[in-house]
C-alpha cells in the first residue's frame, strides 16, 4: 500500500537557522527512514517535507524530527518532535 506523510518545520526563532537536517521514522512491520537536508530557514518561515512509501499491512508508527543532529544552538530543544500512530488494514 502506497502512503504519503508529511510534516512542517517552522523557525520560531529570532535568526536564520543553517544547514540541519530534518528526519522522519517510520516503524513497524516495515521500518523506513527519511532524511531531508535544510540549507537555510529563516526566522518566521517554515519548510514542508512529503515523501512516499510502499508499506505492509499492519501498524505503525511515524516519527518527525527537526534537527536530527541537533546542529541549531536553540532555546527549546523539546519542540523539535511528533508522532501518530496509523494502521494499513
Amino acid at each position: 500500500t502506497y502512503v504519503t506523510l508529511g510534516f512542517t518545520v517552522a523557525n520560531i526563532g529570532n535568526a536564520t537557522a543553517y544547514n540541519f537536517t530534518d528526519r522522519l521514522r517510520v516503524f513497524g512491520p516495515e521500518n523506513r527512514t527519511k532524511d531531508f537536508a535544510v540549507s537555510s530557514l529563516p526566522a518566521g518561515s517554515h519548510v514542508n517535507h512529503t515523501t512516499s512509501y510502499c508499506l505492509a499491512l499492519g501498524n505503525y508508527s511515524a516519527y518527525a524530527d527537526a534537527d536530527w543532529f541537533n546542529t541549531v544552538a536553540e532555546s527549546n530543544e523539546g519542540n523539535n518532535g511528533a508522532s501518530l500512530q496509523f494502521s494499513l488494514p
